[in-house]
């Protein structure tokens, strides 16, 4: 962990969370605030496998939703996305990485944004008006993304009515754990 070459730390950081060894959350997590952004990546993608002690060290995690460098905040927002119910208390800060004004925020961390909002149950489809807007972004894998969340909220038993789907049909799996479908928002139609 106090590796003079930050490529040490980093591999520390992944590895003490592959293990998950609860006693090394702790000298993880202060990593987050490491000089290097690699280690600060490595270390906020190892929390979660600590599971409930990871899980303490989420507000820590938190603030690299603003770091300076789009590696560490999409890490931040996907470990966010995977620590079960106590990242999804943060939906609302990763909903906040979508709402930044155009050139405020890169593609990568909205693309992770969105996928985390599809993965946070009923936090995240509080944000799908926010979500929905990406539904006609310039950007096809944004649009995509958008898609899958909104599709992902509605299975979670969402009321297709309060997300605004008007119809869903879906048909074979496309080989990547997806099924491929028809998505209608109101009045626009989207096949996945």
């Amino acid at each position: 962990f106090d590796a003079p070459r930050h490529a040490l730390r980093a591999q520390a950081a992944y590895a003490c969370g592959g293990m998950g060894h609860p006693d090394c959350a702790a000298r993880v997590a202060e990593l987050l605030a490491d000089k290097s952004p690699a280690v600060r990546e490595a270390a906020a993608r190892a929390l979660p496998g600590f599971k409930e002690e990871g899980g303490r060290h989420l507000g820590k995690l938190l603030e690299l939703l603003v770091d300076a460098s789009a590696c560490v905040r999409v890490a931040a927002v996907e470990t966010l996305a995977v620590m079960g119910e106590r990242g999804q208390l943060y939906a609302s800060a990763v909903a906040q990485r979508l709402a930044a004004p155009e050139g405020e925020e890169v593609d990568s961390v909205r693309l992770a944004a969105l996928k985390a909002l599809g993965l946070m149950a009923e936090r995240g489809a509080a944000y799908s008006d926010l979500v929905t807007k990406y539904l006609e972004d310039p950007s096809p894998q944004l649009r995509q993304a958008a898609e899958l969340a909104m599709d992902r909220l509605n299975r979670r038993g969402r009321d297709a009515g309060l997300l605004g789907i008007s119809h869903v049909s879906y048909g074979e799996n496309n080989g990547y754990g997806e099924t491929e479908g028809h998505v209608m928002y109101g009045d626009v139609s989207f096949a996945e």
